[in-house]
């Protein structure tokens, strides 16, 4: 940044009038007070020319004697003391305080043309330079990750006992101050900025957002980007950090304070797959802007709600007592409340549930506000059945359910058990979970409905279920014949479309594990596989001619870690996806791949070229035929198992990793689709940690410092993993 008279005919002299707008004309200093800057007391300031610091764009300085211990700020017309040194490490600050956004774009090109030069110097034999140069640099790194890891607040650096702790190990070891620490932060973080910019860089991604207020009632908007590494076919996501609210919480605030986040990543609408919020009436209006702008941008970005939310909707209606149920939830949480308020008893608790059981146990609190949280709250009580009866009888409790009572919880623990199962599942972000969805949704249902049949349940849980099936339905549809493919084209409460989203749908097909589609209509399936073809019809014009090549993983995928869900089998887990399992054991009549290269042929012997050698344009029917012939070759071939003989959970990554040269249009579309959370649990747990960063005795910290500290606790383990997973990067 320069003054436009910087290249008038005298360019070392800038009058006054040049740098501040609409400034009054010069007077006699003695006829002004101190704050008025020098530039409107007569001083005329000049272009830093031997200057060598970036920061110069923006100060200018005095060529009168008196003043040139002071430059002036040309964005805010301000005189910025920086001593007989003429150090800028005031100027900065300044810049820091008063001009975020210019303050930032200067590191980012600091940090850019630090890298640049660490390339450029590689392999060379600099090592003598930089240890003279770089002062104890494992030192300072290790002591920012340590602070930013455990919450450290920057004045522990400055605390008596931190230095003589550091003392005590090296005599020699420097001493960080304050403003070392504060500028060692700043340079981390825009450090970890540019690398995770260049990793997201072209790269198809999904997004979760969301909103929060601080201890000091300040609002703040996060967001985390999630993406398919195409390079070791991983999943990854990143933190971006938190925005300070400055207005309202509308639709159009919400998408705003997204495309803030999104803009400081260089990330396009283009790029954006799909945005998950919650189901709040705000963010389901956001949702449908986002959709709208990206259109306008030339994206096609698809949303949908926080399935966990939804489901949040229909369980607690199992929160409060009916007629039905003898007043079984009231009885359970006098227990509890029990336990909670007396030490003594909880005690005795935990001593007879470990005699009994073998581990000590206490009980748990339900919180309207907590998912599966009635669930955990009655499968413990349960649980604790004979350890209760006994303490009743003993007299160390002073009441305890009846018989019909516990059979009330019994049932109450059958039904809820689905639910906890689907929501603990999809919360995930270091795993697949989008194509999860449908079956989730299937499972769920066919659990109301067979409690609401069930001659064996009791009463309670039969006017429950009935009540939970009727929202189950007005949010998520019936589930009957040609519905599930098309009840996303209508809009239910909130005007948030009912049933599930289409993309969540044909994400379903291209997860191995899942392309079976149970518990779909068939009639719905074909339905899919329609829309599915159509996506991919157009993704293979504008992408052109591929030709599949048979094989398994390339030799530059040697070094690549498997990526596992990392979740470990159990046998509830288990139970629930039985019929995913019987399924996948199947054999299908699978189509040749030979066959399916002779269709490639006759369509396109050669990219762009006929059987005489001939060009021949790539048109829209010649790329339906080849995804259709793909398509049709991966719908013929088998699944995989849900769980795999190790008792993990198999990662529908590490097959397309495989069998991506078979299918490259199909592993295109995977890579973008199967990226998609299926809750906005991820950028909930954003405020997790911002809460333990402004904390109470840190409420007055400055914004700007919060989002490097938040953004760096979550990014710097997620980068160390990325580059964990791919070799090279």
């Amino acid at each position: 940044m320069s003054d436009n008279n910087d290249k008038s005919p005298q360019p070392s002299v800038i009058a006054a009038s040049t740098i501040a707008v609409n400034t009054p004309s010069p007077v006699p200093i003695s006829e002004v007070t101190p704050s008025i800057p020098f530039v409107d007391r007569g001083g005329s300031v000049k272009q830093n020319v031997l200057g060598r610091s970036e920061v110069w764009k923006f100060f200018r300085i005095y060529n009168e004697k008196p003043y040139k211990m002071h430059a002036l700020c040309v964005l805010c017309n301000t005189d910025v003391f920086y001593g007989a040194t003429h150090c800028t490490g005031n100027l900065s600050r300044h810049m820091e305080r008063k001009h975020r956004k210019e303050f930032d774009l200067l590191q980012s090109q600091k940090e850019s043309k630090r890298q640049r030069l660490l390339s450029s110097a590689s392999g060379t034999s600099n090592g003598c330079i930089t240890n003279f140069t770089s002062n104890c640099a494992g030192f300072e790194e290790c002591l920012v990750k340590w602070m930013i890891k455990t919450y450290q607040p920057l004045s522990a650096v400055q605390e008596d006992t931190f230095r003589d702790m550091l003392t005590s190990l090296n005599k020699k070891v420097p001493a960080v101050s304050y403003g070392k620490i504060r500028s060692l932060m700043t340079q981390k973080y825009h450090e970890t900025l540019y690398s995770i910019k260049k990793i997201l860089k072209g790269k198809d991604v999904s997004l979760t957002t969301d909103a929060w207020t601080s201890v000091a009632r300040d609002g703040y908007v996060t967001c985390t980007l999630h993406f398919v590494e195409p390079k070791s076919w991983t999943l990854h996501n990143f933190s971006l950090g938190l925005f300070k609210k400055n207005g309202t919480s509308t639709a159009i605030d919400v998408v705003r304070y997204a495309e803030e986040h999104l803009n400081n990543f260089e990330i396009s609408y283009t790029q954006l797959t799909c945005v998950v919020t919650d189901t709040e009436s705000t963010m389901v209006a956001a949702g449908r802007l986002f959709k709208e702008k990206s259109v306008q941008e030339g994206g096609e970005t698809a949303w949908h709600g926080c399935v966990d939310h939804v489901l949040e909707l229909v369980t607690k209606l199992a929160f409060r007592d009916i007629p039905d149920s003898i007043g079984t939830l009231s009885a359970c949480r006098s227990i509890v409340n029990y336990f909670k308020s007396s030490t003594q008893a909880n005690l005795k608790l935990k001593e007879k549930s470990k005699a009994r059981l073998g581990m000590a146990l206490s009980v748990v609190q339900d919180v309207c506000t907590r998912w599966w949280s009635t669930y955990t709250m009655c499968e413990r009580l349960y649980r604790l059945k004979d350890v209760l009866t006994i303490m009743s009888l003993e007299g160390d409790l002073r009441s305890t359910l009846s018989d019909a009572q516990w059979v009330v919880v019994w049932d109450l623990i059958v039904l809820l058990k689905p639910f906890m199962i689907a929501q603990k599942l999809l919360e995930g972000e270091s795993y697949v979970t989008i194509s999860l969805i449908p079956y989730m949704l299937y499972k769920i249902r066919s659990s109301l409905e067979a409690a609401n049949v069930n001659p064996d349940s009791s009463a309670q849980v039969k006017s429950i279920s009935l009540l939970m099936l009727a929202k189950f339905r007005e949010e998520f549809g019936s589930g009957l014949e040609t519905t599930v493919a098309t009840d996303h084209l209508v809009e239910g409460n909130r005007r948030r479309a009912v049933g599930i989203p289409k993309i969540v749908l044909m994400a379903m097909y291209l997860d191995p594990r899942t392309k079976s589609a149970v518990g779909i209509p068939p009639a719905d399936r074909d339905l899919i596989w329609q829309d599915l073809k159509s996506v991919l019809t157009e993704l293979a014009v504008s992408i052109g001619p591929l030709t599949p090549c048979p094989g398994s993983v390339g030799d530059d995928m040697a070094g690549v870690v498997n990526q596992h869900n990392g979740l470990q089998r159990n046998n509830e887990m288990a139970e629930f996806f039985d019929e995913i399992e019987q399924e996948a054991e199947v054999d299908a009549e699978e189509v040749p791949y030979d066959l399916l290269q002779e269709l490639y042929d006759d369509m396109n012997p050669m990219p762009g070229m006929n059987n005489n050698g001939q060009a021949v344009p790539w048109t829209p029917e010649r790329a339906r035929l080849v995804v259709h012939a793909e398509v049709d070759h991966y719908k013929s071939g088998n699944g995989i198992p849900m769980i795999e003989p190790s008792g993990k959970f198999a990662c529908p990554l590490t097959w397309w990793r495989q069998h991506e040269n078979d299918f490259p249009y199909l592993s295109k579309l995977a890579a973008k689709y199967l990226s998609i959370p299926a809750t906005s649990a991820p950028a909930e747990r954003v405020f997790s940690t911002a809460g333990l960063t402004i904390a109470k005795d840190r409420a007055r910290l400055d914004p700007d410092r919060a989002n490097e500290l938040v953004f760096m606790h979550d990014s710097i383990p997620a980068l160390d993993q990325y580059k964990l997973a791919v070799p090279g990067e």
